[in-house]
């Protein structure tokens, strides 16, 4: 306790004395893609007073050395991250990594590489803090994030910094064509450009959330008032504002951050249960209450030898059958099958005068 007290008696004389100033972090900086190819020429350091309005530029600023190459990048990256994680490990006091586009990918490499060193060799979790511009590891809306890459948990502070719509650490996350060639846009009009800073960022544009190694991770959109789509037709100077209007809720459609949360259920299950019996009990006074319907005649005649139609169907008409007309034509005779001839009788004079008698005789 008595430490304690004397420490904090200590840096409250800091503070109030005059002319005394603790001292500022130093910031270890690697910009963007600056080269297609490795030239073997140094790369100009990155200026802090050009980055978020130089929310930053507080204290000594340290360029960390790397190609920072279109082609080989991964390399490039590479030579970055092994650098950064040196120069850290030498230095004393409170430390700052700030990596911007290419540089915020060699920042996310070096926390991997960090990790995966013994914990006696690791900057201690209070003196050291990571900040991320335009970074396309962005947890969730990176480009390459969604292809697969995880920046791991560390138990130190991270602060992301992300334009609404850009298309390298902004990606739409769910399949939207419209979002998709918004983002694309959003690469040649905002992901090179983060020189200010907005002081009047929402409250729901900055999310803090603690991840599983404690460390505090801190995201903050920044908001974009026009679509980046449209820009090559605002620079023509077409009034595209009535489109804007209408295209905007369907490109933020694609990022599930604009969903609209449903509202909580209040109340108990008894109040629930309350409520439907009290709504019952209105809907049997309202079905008592009216007056009773006259019945309906149906038009549909019922016939002897037929039901009555269902409601519904259509009438069918019942055919009669035709009856037959009465004529004077004479009757049809019915054939009839000839008789077999009845034997001859009589005397032998009676059979030669009958013709038929040579039958007789050969049969």
């Amino acid at each position: 306790m008595l430490r304690e007290f004397v420490s904090s008696v200590a840096v409250a004389a800091i503070v109030a004395t005059p002319g005394v100033a603790i001292a500022a972090p130093t910031t270890f900086t690697l910009g963007g893609t600056w080269q297609l190819t490795d030239t073997g020429q140094p790369v100009p350091p990155l200026n802090l007073v050009g980055v978020l309005g130089g929310r930053y530029d507080d204290g000594p600023a340290v360029s960390v050395p790397f190609p920072a190459t279109v082609i080989g990048m991964d390399r490039s990256v590479a030579l970055g991250a092994e650098h950064l994680v040196a120069q850290l490990q030498s230095t004393t006091g409170e430390r700052r990594a700030l990596g911007l586009s290419q540089g915020a990918i060699a920042v996310a490499e070096a926390k991997r590489r960090l990790m995966a060193l013994p914990a006696d060799q690791r900057p201690d979790p209070g003196t050291l803090t990571f900040v991320a511009v335009a970074d396309p590891t962005r947890p969730g809306h990176g480009a390459l994030t969604q292809m697969g890459y995880q920046t791991p948990d560390t138990p130190y502070d991270t602060a992301y910094f992300t334009r609404e719509y850009d298309g390298f650490a902004d990606l739409p996350d769910r399949f939207n064509v419209l979002a998709l060639v918004n983002a694309a846009a959003g690469i040649v009009y905002l992901h090179p450009f983060y020189g200010e800073l907005p002081a009047d960022i929402p409250a729901k544009n900055v999310t803090t959330t603690v991840n599983g190694a404690g460390g505090a991770v801190t995201d903050v959109l920044i908001p974009t008032p026009h679509l980046p789509m449209l820009q090559p037709l605002r620079n023509l100077g077409m009034n595209v504002d009535r489109l804007e209007a209408t295209l905007r809720p369907m490109v933020d459609a694609g990022y599930s951050r604009n969903d609209v949360e449903p509202a909580a259920a209040s109340g108990t299950k008894a109040d629930a249960s309350n409520v439907i019996r009290k709504t019952n009990r209105q809907r049997s006074r309202t079905a008592t209450c009216r007056p009773p319907t006259p019945p309906t005649r149906s038009r549909t005649r019922s016939l002897p030898h037929r039901t009555t139609r269902r409601p519904g169907t259509a009438r069918r008409r019942l055919r009669r059958r035709p009856r037959r007309r009465r004529t004077n034509r004479p009757p049809v005779p019915t054939p009839t099958t000839p008789k077999a001839p009845t034997p001859l009788r009589g005397s032998r004079e009676d059979w030669c005068a009958d013709p038929r008698w040579r039958l007789e005789r050969s049969t």
